[in-house]
């Protein structure tokens, strides 16, 4: 039996009477026996209906390539169920809309940043759950592992399948910019990144950073942030490196002028993060220089969004472009009340022409004393109102029988 790579609902009609005793244990076993044929049974559905439909077993799954056999004790039990009564129907997969997606996967890394919190991190989100990547052929292709298979693809999920979505990103804005700097690319990335919903994503921007990529945006991002060699250096040196440890990371003859810590706020980089210890006074100045490479003339206002308990002030509030490639720099001053315990309280400075729409996060938080602050450690919750139940909009409704 030969079946193609394709992802289907398979609903067997008129069961024999043994399978009406117990539609989903019988439906279950049915697709066990199936499974050289149907390498996705760990993760399917099974569910049988004796009232409604007339009592069908529906599997949901994939559908391997290649050839399988079934043992001979097995046989009968086949012959019964798909020979003796072999009407079915094949729908194709239906195409659902989360109005509330994307969302980040559990096993994704969250913030904050432990060595250097006032860095905000993640940067951005990218598809990264259930990708078709190349594979290679010395490699399982199922998880049955008597499947002597190879294959060229398989699906994959992970911070190894998001990482290529961005480096092509990134590889496409170089294509169109040439020129540019990493660090421009990167804020481009960041400032036209889709808005993720703190609703399904608890930990809000440590989960998402930015939010999700958009690279047709990113290739025109209006403004950017760049920085330089130099900004690096300054900034490893308010991390604690001395001279001898920051010329072995540059090669040069770098010299840090100081040995004092101190805040990362100065480093050129289109988010904002402010870590505070509990009780700790909320004070913090930030320097930044966007350079415009929207419009010769041009003029951004900014606008603010931030939780009526903190003031942001930004100096000046409009920036005024007359070339491409100029440069302007900005203050963004935060105040408020003293926070403690709070995980995270999120907000964003947005900058636009009319054009273009160039967003970097705000991300305030308590953070712990000590260099890794597990966001688990605390104990308020991180979302008090998440969002409870369904998001999918059904388009042609085969999930209407079907109850997970």
């Amino acid at each position: 039996m030969h079946i193609n790579d394709l992802r289907v609902h398979i609903i067997w009609h008129n069961l024999p009477a043994t399978y009406k005793l117990n539609t989903m244990a019988k439906g279950r076993q049915l697709i066990s026996l199936l499974y050289p044929f149907f390498l996705a049974a760990l993760v399917l559905n099974c569910h049988g209906y004796e009232q409604q439909r007339k009592a069908h077993v529906v599997y949901m799954g994939d559908l391997p390539k290649g050839d399988a056999s079934v043992a001979s004790t097995h046989h009968n039990m086949l012959v019964e169920v798909l020979g003796r009564y072999p009407t079915a129907t094949i729908l194709s997969t239906e195409t659902t809309t989360d109005v509330m997606a994307p969302t980040v996967v559990s096993f994704s890394s969250r913030g904050p940043n432990p060595i250097s919190p006032d860095i905000l991190k993640p940067d951005v989100t990218a598809p990264g759950s259930n990708i078709l990547a190349a594979w290679s052929p010395r490699g399982l292709s199922s998880v049955w592992v008597f499947d002597d298979r190879q294959v060229d693809y398989y699906i994959i999920s992970g911070t190894s399948m998001s990482c290529p979505h961005v480096t092509g990103a990134a590889s496409y804005i170089k294509a169109a910019h040439p020129t540019w700097s990493p660090a421009a690319i990167k804020s481009a990335l960041m400032t036209t990144a889709t808005i993720m919903d703190p609703r399904k994503n608890e930990d809000a921007e440590f989960a998402y950073g930015s939010g999700h990529i958009n690279p047709l945006k990113a290739v025109d991002p209006g403004l950017v942030f760049d920085a330089s060699e130099a900004d690096y250096v300054d900034f490893l040196c308010k991390q604690g490196y001395n001279t001898t440890h920051l010329r072995m990371i540059t090669g040069d003859s770098s010299v840090c002028p100081s040995n004092e810590p101190g805040k990362a706020w100065d480093l050129n980089y289109p988010s904002f993060g402010l870590s505070l210890l509990d009780g700790e006074p909320v004070q913090a100045s930030y320097l930044r220089t966007v350079t415009n490479f929207g419009s010769p003339n041009s003029t951004y206002h900014s606008n603010i969004t931030m939780p009526p308990s903190f003031a942001v002030l930004v100096e000046p509030p409009v920036l005024t472009f007359s070339e491409v490639g100029e440069k302007k720099s900005f203050k963004v001053i935060i105040t408020g009340s003293p926070i403690v315990q709070v995980p995270v309280i999120s907000g964003a400075i947005e900058w636009t022409d009319g054009n273009h729409v160039v967003r970097t996060p705000i991300a305030v938080f308590n953070n712990k004393p000590y260099v890794f602050a597990p966001l688990d450690d605390y104990p308020e919750k991180k979302n008090s109102h998440p969002f409870q139940g369904s998001t999918i909009y059904h388009q042609n409704g085969i999930f209407d029988a079907i109850k997970f």
